[in-house]
């Protein structure tokens, strides 16, 4: 994962099997703060969360744990819950294309 950060400009790790605590050891381990400042580097941490409510306690865990060392998206996953539908996937659909044309980044 170190090498490839040293080569590429955007490194995507993909850590959802891992359980919370390994993902926070590592980072402990390696040295988080040292790591990003050395590789001029930030992180973003992507949690999904849905409707069940460890997803929501795995991400106190791990902004107890991270704090401010990193940039956060949390994205409400309603894929699995019985309140979506694809009348409401396809209005936010719309909504997102509306507000977001192409080849301008959501995220500032």
């Amino acid at each position: 994962m170190f090498t490839a950060a040293e080569t590429s400009d955007l490194l995507v790790v993909d850590c959802r099997a891992a359980s919370t605590d390994l993902f926070i050891d590592f980072f402990d381990v390696v040295g988080l703060t040292e790591v990003l400042s050395t590789l001029d580097a930030r992180l973003t941490v992507i949690c999904p969360v849905n409707y069940e409510a460890d997803s929501v306690e795995q991400v106190r865990i791990l902004a107890d744990a991270l704090g401010d060392e990193c940039r956060w998206l949390i994205v409400k996953n309603e894929g699995r819950s019985d309140t979506f539908s694809f009348t409401k996937a396809a209005r936010f659909a719309a909504t997102f294309s509306t507000r977001c044309p192409r080849g301008k980044s959501p995220c500032r």
